[in-house]
C-alpha cells in the first residue's frame, strides 16, 4: 500500500493536469517557520465545484474558488488550536494551483488534522494529502471522501 501510495504522489503533477477525479493538498513548513498550503487540480475539478454561470470572469471564479477551499479545508494542531487560511492566490491553468497561507499552526507540533471536503461532490475524488513539516521526514496519505486511508 505505501509504494503504490508513494508512486500515486510522485505521478501527481501530470496525472493532476488532465483528469479531474485527483487533486493534491500539501501542507508545508517554510525555513522561516511559516507555513503554507498549496492545492493542484486539474482546472475542471475547482470548475465542478461551482455551479454553471455562477461566475463571469477569471477574477470572479478565482475568488469564488477561494472562498470554497477556505470553507471546506480545515486544519486542527495538537488536537485544540486551529488554524486558519489568509491571503489566498490562485494560478490557473490546465493544472492550477491555489496557495494560502496558513496562520496559528504551533512551533511545537505534536499532531495535526487536515480536513478537506472541497472535492467530496465528486464522484471517487481522491486527494493526495503530503505534509512536510521542517526536520521531519515526508508524510503522504491519501484522502478519499475525506477520509484518511495511511
Amino acid at each position: 500500500m505505501r509504494a503504490l501510495l508513494f508512486l500515486l504522489v510522485l505521478s501527481a503533477s501530470s496525472t493532476v493536469a488532465h483528469h479531474a477525479d485527483f487533486s493534491s493538498t500539501t501542507l508545508m513548513e517554510q525555513q522561516d517557520g511559516t507555513w503554507l498550503l498549496q492545492v493542484k487540480a486539474a482546472l475542471a475539478t475547482f470548475e465542478y465545484t461551482q455551479p454553471p454561470g455562477s461566475f463571469q470572469t477569471p477574477d470572479a471564479f478565482k475568488n469564488l474558488i477561494l472562498a470554497h477551499l477556505a470553507r471546506h479545508i480545515s486544519i486542527r494542531c495538537n488536537g485544540t488550536t486551529t488554524a486558519t487560511l489568509e491571503a489566498g492566490s490562485m494560478r490557473l491553468g490546465p493544472e492550477s494551483t491555489v496557495l494560502f497561507r496558513v496562520i496559528g499552526i504551533p512551533p511545537v507540533l505534536h499532531n495535526i488534522e487536515v480536513s478537506n471536503s472541497s472535492f467530496q461532490n465528486l464522484y471517487q475524488h481522491l486527494i493526495a494529502l503530503i505534509v512536510l513539516p521542517q526536520g521531519v521526514a515526508q508524510q503522504q496519505f491519501v484522502l478519499i471522501k475525506n477520509i484518511l486511508y495511511t
